[in-house]
């Protein structure tokens, strides 16, 4: 049942450490404690396999037959909410209609003590995300195995017009006994239902989005090659290609970075397969491969993968399925960076104006493509310098000098200026401890998973008078009154120098240590959440 905050008053989950309204500590259970509890009358829950988004996924032993299975549970406080309910229940029909030996098996939907619940197949192994990570580089011809077999069960999803919508390497299982398996159709979509090919939502995760589900519009079965394309990639590779320091970042690479090659990125792979992987990232949808069939030939022609094993899958069967699909699911339009700016804005509210992307400043448009390949190459130190604006540029020149300019070199870089004297190393202090532990303890109470990875900010504290100075922005940046701007791809933020700036940086802060694996929407609902934390003092 819900827990209410003993301050506040406000439901929180049963599993909630720290109350989402303002902050007070409160004891929740944790999904650890129905640990052994018994669910239908037959399954035991042996221990936690994974948490994330709203659900927790435990495995379960029937008591008779020991078998095995992963049980997604939705918390009852959740599943009072019918949107939640909704797409949790979408998730179980997807499954019930897809049967094959590439896709994790529904087993059944059911209810328990106010808990909803799909039980479903156990696949035993690991992760591709946690193969990728273990040997950095996975060996080519793996990593077209693994490819191949995903695009087997890919074509059975589009055959019976279902879009995975989240293909990415955490959800795709390499088991023991090497098979594969496709998992996590929490935000698939079924394309013969109008409802759900609406535009206007970004979903899925963003370092593996196709451009058009940044922007929103329409997508059909080539979203889930493209996102193939980017995980066989970041398996060849080590790293994906499009990485940066904010969601933003990455979404804006998706809509106008090419590709590094990924041979010059330093995959020991043939150039066909390099061209496969190009073919299978292109920007437009009609320039990549248009079936789940074509990609997977494509990859068996190459020499790795003519020295994969075969399988004994038949995707004839699904060729008029698959091309039928193709022809009748609309095509997203072709929007520019202006249409991602503005959803994003709608999405942000009047509190955050994401102008960062709209900005064409010196420091926008002189990205390197080339860089350090591998992970640990990319956690190089930064530059010991504030991030570049052309409105922070223009109150220096009006300031003269800044009363406050302090670089903070460790644990990691934060660069504070104000234009009047404060004492600002309790907020350095209150930013690298008190508000990253907080963050993360809101993850968990929200039973995600991710870490969250402090990256380097710039904090700019000045009146609110300089901060509405017209001359100090571009032309087209938006006519609002500002008490607060945050760019995201820059990791910069100015906010006023008064009593505002507390909730205004707390909003920044948490936008700016949401992981990247996490939707931006989401991203914004914790930021709203995290602002009204009053136990977090920051100056």
């Amino acid at each position: 049942m819900a827990l209410h905050c003993p301050s506040c008053g406000a439901e929180n989950l049963e599993t909630a450490q720290l109350c989402y309204a303002c902050g007070t500590p409160i004891e929740g259970t944790g999904p650890d404690e129905l640990i052994g509890t018994i669910m239908f009358d037959s399954y035991k829950l042996v221990k936690v396999l994974g948490q994330g988004g709203m659900a927790v996924v435990y495995l379960g032993r029937n008591q008779l037959t020991e078998q095995e299975v992963a049980i997604k549970m939705l918390p009852p406080e959740l599943a009072a909410y019918a949107e939640v309910k909704t797409r949790f229940l979408e998730e179980a029909r997807t499954l019930a209609k897809l049967e094959h030996p590439n896709i994790v098996h529904l087993i059944n939907f059911a209810e328990d003590s106010g808990r909803l619940c799909l039980v479903m197949q156990y696949a035993d192994g690991e992760t591709f995300e946690e193969l990728i990570d273990r040997v950095e580089q996975v060996p080519p011809v793996e990593a077209v195995r693994v490819t191949t077999q995903t695009l087997e069960g890919l074509a059975h999803a589009h055959a019976n017009s279902v879009v995975h919508r989240d293909i990415k390497p955490s959800n795709i299982m390499v088991r023991t006994d090497g098979s594969v398996k496709v998992t996590d159709f929490g935000i698939a979509k079924i394309t013969r239902d109008q409802k759900l090919t609406q535009t206007g939502q970004t979903m899925g995760t963003v370092r593996y989005m196709a451009p058009e589900q940044v922007r929103g519009t329409a997508v059909d079965l080539r979203a889930d090659l493209y996102s193939l394309g980017v995980t066989c990639y970041e398996a060849v590779v080590g790293e994906p290609p499009f990485d940066g320091e904010s969601q933003f970042e990455v979404m804006q690479m998706h809509l106008t970075t090419e590709p590094r090659p990924p041979r010059e990125a330093g995959a020991a792979i043939s150039e066909g397969l390099e061209q496969v992987l190009l073919k299978s990232m292109a920007k437009e949808p009609d320039d990549r491969y248009q079936t789940a069939k074509e990609f997977r030939l494509a990859l068996l022609a190459t020499p790795e993968g003519k020295r994969t094993p075969k399988t004994t899958q038949n995707l004839e069967a699904v060729d008029a399925a698959e091309a039928a699909g193709a022809a009748t699911t609309a095509k997203g339009s072709k929007m520019g960076i202006l249409a991602l700016v503005l959803g994003l804005v709608v999405v942000v509210g009047v509190g955050v104006t994401l102008y960062s992307l709209m900005n064409k400043d010196e420091d926008s448009t002189q990205r390197k493509q080339a860089s350090p390949t591998g992970r640990k190459a990319r956690k190089k130190t930064m530059a010991a310098k504030p991030a570049q604006h052309v409105a922070l540029v223009k109150i220096a020149k009006t300031l003269g000098r800044w009363p406050v300019d302090k670089w903070y070199k460790k644990p990691h870089q934060l660069y504070v200026l104000s234009d009047r004297a404060l004492n600002v190393d309790h907020f350095a202090q209150a930013y690298l401890t008190t508000a990253r532990v907080a963050y993360q303890r809101l993850l968990k109470d929200q039973a995600i998973v991710y870490p969250v990875k402090v990256r380097r900010l710039t904090v700019v504290l000045v009146s609110k008078r300089l901060l509405n100075e017209k001359s100090l922005w571009p032309e087209d940046a938006p006519s609002v009154e500002r008490t607060f701007f945050y760019d995201a791809q820059k990791g910069l933020v100015f906010t006023i120098s008064d009593e505002e700036a507390e909730s205004n940086l707390r909003f920044a802060i948490a936008v700016h240590f949401c992981p990247l694996e996490i939707d931006n929407q989401r991203c914004m609902e914790l930021a709203s959440t995290f602002r009204k934390n009053q136990k977090i003092h920051l100056f």
